[in-house]
């Protein structure tokens, strides 16, 4: 970070603490979803979405597009959003209230989730960070393009991995539901991202140019690791329903450690392309072992949980 300048490092630094009110953001429309105000929630996070996206285009409209003005954007975006969600909630669902037995349930789950979910940050962001620390820029720069260009399953699947949970956690058979959100996942993904893979090369050279056409190979691995992490989480998501996040913690880290081996093997022979091996090569290993432990182990429902 010396290598920056004093405005950038202090934003960076704002975005940091801004994860509370992101994370407030997102347990509040969560809380609409949960209570069956889907029109609501849609409509939230899609306004959110698109003031965020105009903020964007009307800085480089106005040639004022910095990574501090940025900053400033999507920061004041998320402050705005939490106060209109948390209203929205308060005066249109129910009321907001201390309830003391619900959050002794919700820590412990907590508690249990804590470790899969940082497992999970990690896994995510672990190719990025790999490239930042040890790639060139310019590897680093064409990842992060591949990566950008291989995001359309991950949108499109979102509702498929939110769904799971309460569905879940009311299923007389939970194993049954999870494969079935799964499955439901994985085929209207996996064609998805097998087009995406067949039109990645018009994609990233009309979008940005000859100059990086060398990610097209990775940025069509990493459309079909994206279709297949949708399908991974869809199956966590559905062992959280069940009350049972501790069981995602094991194939988080098995992914962990087949990304970052492939990386380290990988990145520095092929470059970018090795890059998008890894990623497939983490997430199919993630995969996989989400599947074993949704097959074999006791889904049975937690009471309590349930109820939460």
């Amino acid at each position: 970070m010396q290598d920056y300048s004093p405005s950038l490092r202090l934003w960076t630094g704002v975005l940091f603490a801004m994860t509370p009110v992101m994370l407030l953001t997102g347990y509040l429309l969560s809380m609409l979803q949960g209570v069956g105000r889907f029109a609501t929630f849609n409509l939230l996070r899609m306004t959110q979405t698109v003031v965020y996206f105009l903020g964007i285009v009307g800085l480089g409209v106005s040639d004022t597009l910095t990574p501090e003005r940025v900053a400033m954007v999507f920061n004041s975006t998320h402050v705005v959003a939490a106060l209109v969600v948390g209203w929205t909630c308060r005066a249109h669902v129910f009321p907001l209230a201390y309830d003391g037995a619900l959050l002794r349930e919700l820590l412990s789950f907590g508690r249990r989730n804590a470790l899969s979910v940082w497992l999970n940050q990690l896994n995510a962001r672990l190719p990025q960070a790999y490239l930042a620390t040890f790639a060139s820029p310019a590897i680093l720069g064409l990842f992060a393009v591949a990566n950008t260009c291989s995001q359309a399953a991950s949108v499109l699947g979102t509702g498929v991995q939110r769904l799971v949970v309460s569905e879940t956690a009311n299923a007389a058979d939970p194993r049954r539901a999870i494969l079935r959100h799964a499955g439901l996942a994985a085929a209207f993904l996996v064609p998805l991202s097998l087009g995406l893979v067949v039109i990645m090369p018009w994609l990233v050279g009309s979008f940005f140019g000859e100059a990086y056409m060398p990610t097209v190979t990775a940025a069509q691995l990493l459309s079909l690791s994206v279709a297949l992490l949708v399908v991974q989480r869809t199956l966590a998501n559905g062992l959280r329903g069940c009350g049972r996040p501790e069981l995602v913690a094991l194939p988080e880290f098995l992914g962990i450690v087949a990304t970052g081996g492939c990386l380290a093997a990988l990145v520095p022979w092929l470059g970018v392309t090795g890059a998008g091996i890894a990623g497939l090569a983490g997430t199919c290993t993630l995969l996989t072992a989400t599947l074993v432990t949704t097959l074999v182990k006791d889904l049975t429902p937690k009471p309590k949980m349930v109820r939460t």
